[in-house]
């Protein structure tokens, strides 16, 4: 059986995938490794050094809420342009996912 990959975006808006979402980024999508690749590639920004993806948006962002506003915005386009593959997490997984993160990161528990 294939193993899923995860996509996910750190605060700076850098997206990366791997096997696991590191601690301090959100899990943005899950899939193979070359959907992801795939679909990230068509829908991300390219960063000034011609290979980092950014969500749209989150560098810009004046501060955590507008960040967290472009990134469930980006997953929302994303998953509609790509809805047969089922592999975006939605805007509400997100902002979950951030109150969670957010609760642990208050309680110590990073």
């Amino acid at each position: 059986m294939k193993s899923r990959y995860r996509a996910y975006c750190f605060a700076t808006g850098e997206i990366g995938t791997g096997i696991a979402t590191p601690a301090g980024a959100i899990e943005i999508a899950t899939g193979s490794a070359r959907d992801l690749k795939t679909e990230i590639e068509v829908v991300a920004r390219l960063a000034y050094d011609n290979e980092t993806l950014l969500v749209p948006g989150v560098p810009e962002a004046a501060d955590q809420q507008e960040a967290l506003d472009a990134l469930c915005q980006f997953v929302d386009w994303a998953g509609d342009r790509f809805m047969a593959k089922r592999v975006w997490h939605t805007s509400d997984e997100i902002r979950e996912n951030f109150a969670s993160m957010t609760r642990r990161h208050l309680e110590g528990d990073s």
